[in-house]
């Protein structure tokens, strides 16, 4: 073994040790990475769902409830998990772009801290850091742990569920923990059903985990187990199925207005009349084929807001039964089953309706992350380590350097979708209007800007003030002298695909008194001056 290879196995060796300074330097030094990036692509207030869910966070701050309501999205009031504990927040401290992403972002943070201890316990020291700094650099996590959506805090307890259940299995047979820790493992699944539904998707592979893992416990102990987990789950399910007949008199209303969901966001799902998804007579079948096996499975596979760990995800799953690696059987069973789920299985109880995945949904795969980061970290770890402490065999650098050349290329699959995340602000077009206008300038835009730049501009969750008007309701006659004008044709077309909008007749031609005063991409701000000058 030449010098250089023995300093290199000296310092994974030394990486591997949690005790060691060199450990405890590189988890702060990944950690701050992380937490870099996340406040470099920082989001805060967004559009369309984010939006909802903090108007109600907001009204149930105040004590209003919207369950029910038809004159929202039917399945949004009803996931609490994903908007009670920013109503706390904005209870306490007001609303803003910081108490509606608070929650969302601590959350995060605490899925890093997770990953790092599973890791950490299952595989060693070493694994712990390279699954930190995976999710770390994640595109999507980084993406959603600034933005108001239930996915990524639904995909922590559904995580730490898991966790708890993998941790329950190596438990030794005397030790009462175990209970306990099923016990917790399905409140949490029960609390991330209460946040969003994906946690369903975990039911087959805890099924099969507990069927095929610990075969030195008896059928009675696994039954116990299993109960124990369910009757967690089952308490907060009954919770809330006894709440909502409570309030609607429907046991089943969370089922109902999931399904009432298609009906009213049609246009985001596989329906025949969806102009995203849907197809002509007979041409159902192409469509699915598209979608199971070409659409579906390169998003999951090769999405950039995935960054490839799905599919190095399965390399260590491959691996792990070719070098029959057991420790890594947990999270490639939750793995496998999961991709399977997601690309195959309808979200409908009441026709096949797979589950749409295209880039601007790739928040639906979330749940995909963890235990993909979980499998490269244990696949990578060991290629790097040495089979038995201080062992020098012939296929040890080979090894080293396999792992060295995984992690590199974990890493390289993230960038493209982080330069695409620190780069992009969602709403850059409306906070540029916002930074043009006076206190008493008034503004006319669509009903959709409107909105926005209401709340960046006065802080609140309203459709129109004052000094910005949406300009479906007035005549182009009525627009006053020295007023803005916004045209953003990119909100124009979400528009028009996504809920059969109808710009008014000045949306497509321009007045020539109008004053072209800002222009970016597909977006414009004029200002009505009557000479008609360019500035």
């Amino acid at each position: 073994m030449s010098t250089k290879d023995e300093r290199m196995q000296t310092l994974i060796t030394r990486l591997n040790a949690a005790d060691t300074r060199s450990h405890r330097l590189m988890v702060f030094v990944i950690f701050m990475l992380a937490l870099g990036l996340r406040i470099l692509c920082f989001e805060g207030y967004a559009d369309a769902n984010p939006r909802a869910y903090a108007m109600l966070a907001q009204d149930l701050s105040m004590g209003e409830l919207h369950i029910p309501d038809e004159t929202i999205t039917p399945v949004f009031p009803v996931r609490i998990g994903a908007y009670a504990p920013a109503a706390g927040l904005i209870g306490l401290f007001g609303l803003s772009e910081i108490t509606m992403v608070g929650f969302v972002f601590l959350v995060d943070l605490l899925s890093l801290v997770l990953i790092y201890v599973v890791c950490r316990t299952a595989f060693g020291g070493c694994a712990g850091l390279i699954g930190l700094l995976l999710l770390g650099i994640s595109p999507l996590d980084v993406s959603m742990g600034s933005r108001f959506l239930p996915h990524l805090v639904a995909a922590f307890w559904a995580n730490l569920g898991m966790c708890l259940v993998w941790a329950v299995i190596a438990m030794d047979l005397s030790s009462g923990r175990r209970w306990l820790g099923a016990g917790l493992a399905g409140l949490c699944f029960g609390w991330s059903w209460m946040t969003y539904e994906s946690v369903a998707y975990l039911v087959p592979p805890v099924a099969l985990i507990l069927l095929f893992s610990g075969r030195e416990r008896t059928l009675k102990q696994r039954v116990q187990i299993t109960s124990l987990i369910g009757l967690g789950s089952i308490f907060v399910l009954a919770g809330e199925m006894s709440f909502l007949w409570w309030r609607t008199g429907d046991l089943l209303y969370r089922l109902h207005a999931t399904e009432d969901n298609y009906e009213v966001c049609s246009e985001f799902f596989f329906v025949q009349s969806s102009t995203r998804f849907g197809w002509e007579e007979d041409g159902f079948s192409r469509i699915m084929f598209e979608r199971l096996f070409i659409d579906g499975p390169r998003q999951i596979l090769l999405g950039r807001a995935l960054g490839g760990i799905t599919l190095l995800g399965l390399f260590a799953v491959v691996w792990a039964l070719v070098t029959k690696r057991r420790s890594l059987f947990i999270p490639g069973i939750w793995l496998i089953s999961l991709v399977l789920l997601f690309n195959f299985m309808t979200t409908s109880f009441e026709s096949y309706k797979p589950l749409p995945i295209i880039p601007y949904l790739a928040r639906y795969l979330s749940p995909l992350l963890f235990p993909s980061a979980v499998l490269c970290a244990g696949l990578i770890s060991s290629l790097m380590l040495p089979r038995k402490e201080g062992a020098h065999d012939r296929m040890g650098s080979s090894n080293r350097a396999g792992g060295l050349v995984l992690l590199v290329l974990a890493c390289g699959f993230s960038l493209p979708g982080l330069f695409k995340y620190s780069s992009q602000d969602q709403f850059s077009i409306e906070r540029k209007m916002v930074s043009l206008l006076e206190e008493n300038d008034v503004l006319y835009t669509d009903m959709r800007s409107a909105g926005n730049i209401i709340f960046l501009r006065n802080g609140i969750l309203e459709e129109r003030t004052q000094t910005t008007i949406p300009f479906e309701e007035i005549a182009p006659d009525s627009l006053p002298e020295g007023a803005f004008i916004l045209i953003n044709d990119s909100m124009k077309q979400f528009l028009i695909e996504g809920f059969q909008y109808t710009p008014p007749p000045y949306f497509e031609a321009t007045n020539p008194e109008w004053t072209l005063i800002w222009e970016k991409r597909q977006a414009r701000i004029y200002r009505i001056d009557p000479s008609g000058s360019e500035p």
